[in-house]
C-alpha cells in the first residue's frame, strides 16, 4: 500500500485511518495513527521540498493499513512564511495481490529479458549517432560561444552511409561589430 502526493508548502504531515477492527461490515472501527509528522521540508521556513513528490509506504507506517475505511490527511505548516499550504495529486493504493501486476507497470512487462539478444536490423551505428550528436553539440557550443548576432538556419545529418554521418549547417552571421 501506498499515498504518494505533491506537497505545497505543507511541512509536516500525519496519515490517521478509520479501521474494521475485525474485517466484516458490522465490526467496530478505531482510529489509528499510520504516520506521525512526516517531515516534508527540512526547514519550514525554506523551500526546500515545498513542492516535491513524496510517497508514504506500508513499510514506513506505524499500523498495518488494513481494513480501512477513511484516511485522513493532517497537515503542518509552524512557519508564518506560507499564507497557504496543501498536498495536491493525492493517490492512495491498496496492497496488491500476489498474483497482481500492480508491482510491475504495463511497459516494464514488454522489455526484452537480457538473455535474449536485440534485434538491431535496420538501425544506424550507435557509435556513428553518438559521433553526430556530438559534432552538433560542438557546433552549438561555438555558435553560443562567439557572442555574434547569429542567425542559424539548419541543422541537417545526412544518413546515407552512418559510418559517414555529417553535419551540414547554414547560418549567416553578423561580424560586423568586430
Amino acid at each position: 500500500q501506498e499515498i504518494s502526493f505533491k506537497n505545497y508548502y505543507t511541512a509536516y504531515l500525519t496519515v490517521r485511518v478509520l479501521k474494521r477492527e475485525g474485517g466484516t461490515a458490522d465490526s467496530p472501527v478505531k482510529w489509528a495513527t499510520c504516520v506521525r509528522n512526516h517531515c516534508l521540508m527540512a526547514n519550514p521556513h525554506t523551500e526546500g521540498g515545498s513542492q516535491d513528490y513524496f510517497s508514504i509506504y506500508r513499510q514506513q507506517m506505524l499500523t498495518e493499513p488494513d481494513n480501512v475505511t477513511t484516511v485522513r490527511l493532517i497537515q503542518r505548516q509552524p512557519s508564518s512564511v506560507w499564507l497557504s499550504f496543501a498536498i495536491e495529486d493525492i493517490k492512495i493504493y491498496s496492497a496488491a495481490h500476489e498474483d497482481s501486476e500492480r508491482d510491475v507497470p504495463s511497459w516494464l512487462s514488454t522489455i526484452t529479458p537480457v538473455e535474449e539478444p536485440l534485434d538491431l536490423n535496420g538501425l544506424p551505428d550507435p557509435h556513428a549517432v553518438s559521433s553526430s550528436i556530438q559534432q552538433m553539440w560542438a557546433l552549438t557550443e561555438v555558435m553560443q560561444s562567439s557572442q555574434t548576432t547569429a542567425s542559424v538556419g539548419r541543422f541537417d545529418v545526412s544518413h546515407g552511409n552512418p559510418s559517414k554521418a555529417k553535419i551540414i549547417h547554414s547560418c549567416s552571421m553578423d561580424l560586423s561589430e568586430r
